[in-house]
């Protein structure tokens, strides 16, 4: 009996370092991929360079994605003041788009503040 607990304590071991490991580098790979957003990289350079990590990288690449999904739908993130998204709605038969939010108390906000 002692010998079974001695080899369960053995793999938890491992399967820890192996769970911060992953962690670890998901962070690294989550830095790389921020750092193709840094304003020098065209819009294809960014895609390409994602596909590159999440071929290099898909286990880091699918952590770091779970976790954003995650805080996308987290409590915090979907309280009432917090969850506004500003979107664009077109006009007809104007080249004007007009910004909006979700709250419904600022209906008549865009009408006022056209963005070209």
């Amino acid at each position: 009996m002692e010998e079974f607990y001695k080899k369960q304590d053995k793999e938890a071991e491992e399967r820890e370092k192996k769970v911060i490991a992953l962690l670890e580098n998901a962070i690294k790979a989550y830095r790389e991929r921020l750092a193709l957003f840094d304003g020098n990289n065209t819009f294809e350079q960014v895609r390409k360079g994602s596909i590159k990590i999440q071929k290099q990288k898909p286990k880091e690449y699918e952590l770091f994605k779970y976790a954003i999904k995650l805080l996308e739908n987290s409590p915090v993130q979907n309280s009432p003041k917090q969850n506004w998204h500003v979107q664009c709605w077109p006009v007809q038969n104007s080249p004007v788009q007009y910004w909006t939010m979700d709250d419904p108390s600022l209906v008549d906000w865009p009408r006022r503040n056209p963005i070209l």
